[in-house]
């Protein structure tokens, strides 16, 4: 009897280990899925952005304006930025400059003062220059943005017969975004795990979490 429970107690922690080991093998699987669903979203959500800054960047309205803003109507291209925005709702800025990188009109207005630009900002719109004819993408402190925080930028210079007249910068609603990503990742899977919510996140390679499904 004895032997008899020995073997039947290790063959009851066989069966147990292997449940187990079966168990996280399709947990594993499963976010490993939607990550890389995650990751490939995210990768053509941002591949869409490039190929709208560069349609943006070559509006003639735009240039028209930066050749004579100061003869032009501020509030009437600011709309046109604002179609821009209705029809592409990832957007959450438009902002335009000229090339001496000050703001000659812009979406959305903040705390700060939006028509200086900081040193880090004139660095970086005079890189976006000097790449005349092709897009920059920037995740970093953009002061004309959101100066508390990275954010997401696509930025192109505008070009006339004549040369450069300016940058036009596209800010991507990245927390938005990623949510909305999320939110629709984990309804699909809801069911799942036993009832268990993963969390999906965002991370960089120095490991600080840019957008979570979980706030905490």
């Amino acid at each position: 009897i004895t032997g008899m429970r020995a073997a039947f107690a290790q063959l009851t922690g066989t069966l147990l280990n292997s449940l187990a080991t079966e168990s996280r093998r399709k947990v594993a699987e499963d976010l490993s899925a939607r990550a890389q669903v995650s990751i490939d979203i995210v990768v053509r959500n941002l591949f869409e952005r490039s190929a709208d800054i560069g349609f943006f960047a070559t509006d003639a309205v735009l240039a028209q304006y930066l050749a004579h803003p100061e003869d032009a109507d501020r509030a009437a291209m600011e709309q046109h930025l604002q179609a821009y925005a209705s029809k592409y709702t990832v957007y959450r800025n438009i902002v335009l400059f000229d090339t001496r990188a000050q703001c000659q009109a812009r979406l959305r207005y903040g705390d700060h003062t939006p028509d200086q630009t900081s040193a880090a900002d004139q660095a970086f719109l005079n890189r976006v220059v000097a790449n005349a004819g092709t897009y920059v993408q920037d995740y970093a402190m953009h002061g004309f943005c959101d100066p508390a925080r990275p954010t997401l930028v696509y930025a192109q210079s505008v070009s006339t017969p004549q040369g450069v007249s300016g940058v036009l910068c596209l800010e991507f609603d990245l927390h938005d975004e990623a949510q909305a990503l999320f939110t629709s990742l984990l309804n699909e899977g809801s069911g799942a795990n036993d009832g268990a919510r993963p969390v999906l996140a965002l991370v960089d390679p120095a490991g600080v979490v840019l957008e979570s499904s979980d706030a905490l």
